[in-house]
């Protein structure tokens, strides 16, 4: 098991969920392809600026709110976003952030940002908040 704290959203197995709160500003976001948990170019980018920021902030934790859009199933979607929060916290620890400061949530399907029906790939679904 790894040092990060992982949480998981319970209610994102039923499809419907809470609102997690605003979303993250669009700067400390990061997307992902269909089915994959690459990070790409832009995500890299994005998580470089947010490591150099989180060390000069002095804060303690930072927090990847991971989410999925409605293409599969709410087991599955909670499964996913749960593996690209991983991705994104180890790059993050590679770039001196430790595991014990990431907290991951896990909220799969639940929390859209652009709402859509049950089955409808959407890239801003597929993301990753980041706050601190």
């Amino acid at each position: 098991m790894n040092g990060y704290r992982v949480l998981f959203a319970a209610l994102a197995l039923a499809g419907s969920g809470p609102s997690f709160g605003q979303s993250a500003s669009p700067d400390r976001m990061i997307f992902f392809d269909w089915g994959k948990s690459e990070l790409s170019g832009d995500g890299k980018a994005t998580l470089d600026r947010i490591a150099t920021e989180f060390a000069a902030s002095g804060k303690a934790q930072l927090t990847l709110s991971s989410h999925s859009d409605r293409s599969g199933s709410s087991i599955v979607n909670l499964a996913m976003s749960r593996k690209r929060a991983e991705v994104a916290a180890a790059y993050l620890e590679s770039k001196g952030i430790a595991p014990a400061a990431i907290r991951i949530v896990a909220v799969g399907e639940a929390d859209q940002l652009i709402q859509t029906d049950d089955g409808v790939r959407e890239i801003q679904n597929r993301r990753i908040d980041i706050q601190f």
